[in-house]
């Protein structure tokens, strides 16, 4: 039988927003926990690759963080003299990331496993570019409206999709459209009236 998919909603208000002191526009944004399957490193050697090539920082932010993977991470920074360039933030107020949301030029997630993937989504809805895997439920998630590379672990290939989105930046027609799909899609009462309809089908058989 047909199994009936409703998806997580998303009520994002991006009225209220803090600017995070020491950034610096434009940047490149990654909001994903810092643990291994979140896959930060594969941005971080990208974006070492083309360092020279753009004029954009890294941005990434997280609520939780394993000690170790962090620290590789900060070792990795400083091995390739990039302090200046990568800027890892922790436990950022809503306020915060909602500004860094609006203000990033690009929206990269890497991440090896989402349950379900909300950030891009919120990026999007921001009219910002996103590049994301297609692991576990990103594609879906982001119902293959924006861009994205298939080796979630090779920089090389982050690194020329990141360079490709930013030389062909899509138009804000293309970004609004997107945004306006996404917003329709996870509206908190969309998606209650598909569970109405749900409880409902179910009563009635």
């Amino acid at each position: 039988k047909e199994i009936p998919v409703i998806p997580n909603s998303i009520d994002f208000n991006d009225s209220e927003t803090e600017i995070v002191q020491g950034i610096s526009k434009p940047f490149i944004l990654d909001i994903n926990a810092y643990i291994a399957k979140k896959n930060t490193i594969t941005l971080f050697k990208a974006f070492n690759i083309i360092k020279d090539s753009v004029p954009f920082d890294v941005v990434c932010c997280g609520g939780y963080k394993d000690e170790t993977y962090f620290s590789m991470l900060q070792e990795y920074i400083h091995k390739y003299a990039l302090e200046d360039r990568i800027h890892m933030l922790y436990k950022i107020s809503e306020a915060q990331k909602k500004w860094l949301l609006k203000n990033a030029a690009l929206f990269v997630t890497p991440s090896l496993y989402e349950g379900f993937g909300r950030t891009p989504i919120e990026a999007a809805i921001c009219n910002v570019p996103v590049i994301s895997t297609k692991e576990t439920s990103l594609y879906e998630t982001t119902m293959g409206l924006v861009n994205y590379y298939d080796n979630a672990t090779d920089e090389n290939e982050l690194a020329d999709t990141i360079l490709t989105v930013i030389r062909n930046s899509p138009s804000q027609t293309t970004l609004s459209s997107i945004a306006n799909t996404f917003k329709t899609t996870y509206a908190v009462k969309n998606c209650a009236q598909k569970y109405i309809a749900l409880f409902n089908h179910i009563l009635s058989s």
